[in-house]
């Protein structure tokens, strides 16, 4: 498989998952090696994600996507049950109303578009939340040696 060459931990639920769609260790690449197993994963991810995206699914619009994904508190360490009521983090995270204000964003709107999304529209945007939010807080703490 060609591509950056990289080196990456994982937990042995995850070894699991991928052998459970085919995956062995094989260092001479081929069509069931952890690599190609977990490349088709994320190629599906990223699929998924295309057809979840709320601006897409919901006509969300713009200026609204871009509070969001600016006001989800820390998104990266959000918990599945988080994520399920994005619309309750989001109403008691501080200051959030003042900043959906200030974004000239009805605060109400905002929590009630949340609140109408599905699961899936809830991962997708928590993960455009990630992209959106995370080389910022990479670069603020030193990584661990």
């Amino acid at each position: 498989m060609a591509g950056k060459g990289t080196t990456i931990q994982m937990t042995a639920a995850h070894v699991k998952y991928l052998e459970q769609r085919g995956a062995q260790s094989h260092r001479g690449g081929g069509t069931f090696s952890r690599s190609v197993v977990l490349g088709r994963m994320l190629d599906a991810l990223r699929l998924y994600q295309e057809a979840t995206d709320p601006r897409q699914t919901r006509g969300l619009p713009a200026a609204m996507h871009e509070a969001l994904v600016r006001l989800v508190p820390e998104p990266w360490g959000l918990k599945p049950y988080e994520v399920a009521t994005l619309e309750i983090l989001l109403g008691r995270s501080p200051g959030w109303k003042a900043a959906a204000q200030a974004a000239g964003i009805d605060p109400e709107a905002l929590l009630a578009a949340v609140a109408a999304m599905s699961l899936a529209e809830k991962l997708t945007l928590v993960d455009q939340a990630v992209q959106a939010q995370a080389p910022a807080a990479a670069g603020a703490s030193p990584e661990e040696p």
